[in-house]
């Protein structure tokens, strides 16, 4: 790893075997990264950070939250995320009674199928 180039913490695991998964994948893909605090002691806030650098955010991003993306209702990968303005909206409406579930899980809205998640 060059220490000139600027490195991120990209995500926060609570356990090692979780964040030492992730860097293989990442690996394997031939994105260079390192976790630290994997052999910490504490108990009562055990977190191993998953470090990146900066200019490859957006494949790290693909490969490790959007590729693991399923339609639970189709299986499709074809979605995109919700606004936070259309979050809010499913919110105001699950609070007035007129819509049913529970809007705080719907982050997504499925192409292939048109249905929220």
């Amino acid at each position: 790893m060059d220490s000139s180039e600027e490195t991120i913490v990209f995500k926060v695991y609570s356990n090692e075997l979780e964040a030492s998964v992730a860097l293989v994948e990442l690996q394997v893909d031939g994105i260079e990264g390192y976790l630290t605090n994997e052999n910490s002691q504490d108990l009562f806030v055990p977190e191993v950070r998953l470090h990146i650098f900066s200019r490859d955010y957006d494949r790290v991003n693909k490969i490790l939250i959007e590729d693991k993306i399923k339609c639970p209702y189709c299986g499709g990968k074809n979605w995109q995320a919700l606004s936070a303005w259309r979050k809010t909206y499913f919110s105001l409406l699950l609070m007035l009674d007129l819509k049913s579930g529970d809007s705080n899980h719907e982050e997504y809205h499925c192409l292939n199928c048109n249905r929220y998640f």
